[in-house]
């Protein structure tokens, strides 16, 4: 069987489409936009955490217990005083995402990183909500 100029060419489309996906979902990715994340316990704001730059503002140090960094990973880690449990939310530059949890569904934990606008991570039992917010947005 032999190969025609047109076979070849269909499988060097296939072959960039499939590459250009793995790297269109598996590489971090950078934004223009100056996006914050904003944790929630018992509907008040307890800290604020820009991701791209790794920088946070506390702003309720009892329910916030502590905060640490992995120059390895290029991670903060964060643990929260929940209602049931600690919770412990990892930021990085690509996002924000609940690593531990002691509720018993673990649906915070499986939401994944999140790091644009529109997609919430909750953790109900603990009474805490993960929102990504578009700060120049806010502003206006």
């Amino acid at each position: 069987m032999k190969f025609k100029i047109g076979d070849l060419i269909l499988i060097l489309v296939a072959l960039a489409l499939t590459i250009g996906g793995f790297i269109y979902i598996y590489f971090p990715k950078h934004y223009d936009s100056n996006y914050i994340a904003k944790v929630e316990f018992n509907n008040q704001v307890v800290l604020k955490v820009d991701f791209l730059n790794l920088t946070e503002e506390v702003i309720d140090d009892e329910v916030v217990t502590s905060i640490s960094y992995d120059m390895f990973k290029q991670e903060k880690t964060y643990t929260l005083k929940g209602r049931i449990s600690e919770v412990v939310i990892c930021a990085s530059k690509n996002g924000i995402y609940v690593k531990a949890s002691g509720c018993p569904d673990h649906i915070c934990i499986n939401t994944g990183i999140i790091n644009t606008p529109g997609r919430p991570i909750a953790c109900i039992p603990n009474r805490v909500l993960i929102t990504v917010i578009d700060v120049e947005a806010d502003l206006s």
